[in-house]
């Protein structure tokens, strides 16, 4: 599975790496808790990709919407 992860650079990641999944708030997505993750840096990122985004230093796994409101 490839996630896109936009501007990775700032949030330190190399252009790929392999991480585990932690929790089961992506399982309708079909990523569940302990599952590996294939994750490339992506400098594009579009509405409804799973990306990989930092919030006080933590990485999570999460949908991309867009709220421009």
């Amino acid at each position: 599975m490839f996630l896109s992860v936009g501007g990775g650079s700032e949030l330190g990641f190399r252009a790929h790496r392999v991480c585990r999944a932690r929790g089961d708030s992506m399982r309708d997505a079909g990523i569940l808790d302990k599952d590996m993750l294939d994750v490339e840096r992506n400098t594009t990122t579009e509405e409804g990709d799973t990306v990989v985004v930092v919030v006080d230093n933590e990485p999570m796994v999460k949908t991309l919407f867009i709220d421009c409101e």
